[in-house]
């Protein structure tokens, strides 16, 4: 049966907070079908006439772009992060949790609540490309979509804790992805467009990656990934983080964690 385009239009306009005359329109009809192609159309978006999540996000993120200067909320520091309501260490001085100052909390049912149950085990973290301009902003659009993360990354390495980790949230695509993951989002617009945007805010020009292919080659078996991977690997239609090397990424980690602990050790012989 085919769709009403119309009514598709209208439902998700309720449901993701857009209006009409986002497109220059004034109701949910044909022109606005007409309106939303040509937008699509005019960006390499699939010229369908429907502003599903995909399209809300690119024309939310476009929208921000008019917003005066990027300005950070005054955030109150944490150092630490929850799970299963224990607080752990960690070595970054820009770590936000959902109660603190600033933070942002993932909305109650956009996420599996474990409370009280045995220590979920999480075996990989999902990294995502937010598609957006700031974390604050991925978040707002996460939160009209019904889906959540555990954590945001922002342009100046503020990263935000959005809810405990013994609780699963709702990021990866498919039900056996989310109970078996924590949920990363990466402030990344994606597109080289919003590169005065970056550097007006003194952010820098982003790195463009090339000639970087993802299911155009094997990959191992879907679903059996551990430890930290991109969306790709665990939703054949997703894209992101194409280009992130995982594997240098966690090389360099191990080897600041090593400093750290020598530095320590260090300290400790000389009291």
């Amino acid at each position: 049966m085919p769709i009403d385009k119309n009514f598709y239009n209208e439902s998700s306009a309720k449901n993701l907070g857009w209006e009409p005359s986002w497109f220059g329109e004034k109701y949910f009809d044909d022109k606005l079908v007409r309106a939303i192609k040509k937008w699509q159309k005019a960006r390499n978006i699939a010229s369908d006439g429907l502003c599903g999540p995909m399209t809300y996000r690119r024309l939310w993120t476009e929208r921000q772009v008019d917003i005066s200067a990027y300005r950070p909320d005054d955030c109150q520091y944490s150092n630490y992060i929850v799970y299963n309501g224990d607080f752990y260490p960690i070595k970054w001085d820009k770590m936000v949790l959902w109660s603190d100052r600033g933070g942002l909390k993932a909305r109650k049912g956009t996420y599996y609540d474990y409370t009280g149950r045995p220590k979920r085990s999480a075996r990989y973290f999902v990294n995502h490309w937010d598609v957006c301009l700031t974390s604050k902003s991925c978040h707002s659009v996460l939160d009209k979509r019904g889906i959540s993360v555990h954590f945001l990354i922002d342009n100046d390495g503020t990263i935000y804790q959005t809810l405990d980790l013994q609780h699963g949230a709702w990021h990866a695509g498919s039900e056996r992805a989310n109970r078996a993951s924590i949920g990363v989002e990466l402030s990344n617009a994606y597109y080289p467009k919003y590169q005065d945007w970056y550097e007006n805010n003194g952010f820098g020009e982003r790195p463009l990656m090339e000639n970087v292919r993802v299911h155009g080659e094997l990959l191992e078996p879907y679903g059996s990934f551990a430890g930290f991977v991109s969306h790709y690997h665990v939703s054949k239609n997703k894209i992101d983080c194409a280009g992130l090397d995982l594997k240098q990424l966690l090389k360099e980690a191990q080897q600041e964690d090593e400093v750290g602990f020598e530095s320590a050790s260090a300290a400790c012989e000389d009291k």
